[in-house]
């Protein structure tokens, strides 16, 4: 996958970060197309690196919830999840 605008786990992602409200959401916004743009210039030499965390993000959310993937769970399961994976980075670090 070359274009990442095309990920529905980093799309579901975006979304729980910045969710809309009276504005529109992060990937409402453009973040999509702004993290493409920066994967084929700037960020090309971590693309591969990027694509790898999502895809461990899919992975860790079918682990725990029955082979569901990150952008089919329901937004607060998203939200734990994200959470739950932030504490315990914090706690390795």
């Amino acid at each position: 996958m070359t274009d990442l605008t095309a990920n529905e786990t980093l799309r579901a992602l975006v979304e729980r970060i910045v969710p809309a409200d009276d504005y529109p959401s992060g990937w409402q916004a453009g973040v999509g197309d702004f993290l493409n743009g920066m994967i084929e210039g700037d960020l090309a030499d971590s693309a591969a690196s990027i694509r790898a965390g999502l895809t461990l993000l899919d992975a860790e959310a079918q682990a725990r919830h029955g082979a569901t993937t990150f952008a089919k769970l329901p937004e607060a399961t998203q939200d734990a999840l994200i959470t739950d994976l932030l504490w315990s980075s914090a706690d390795d670090g």
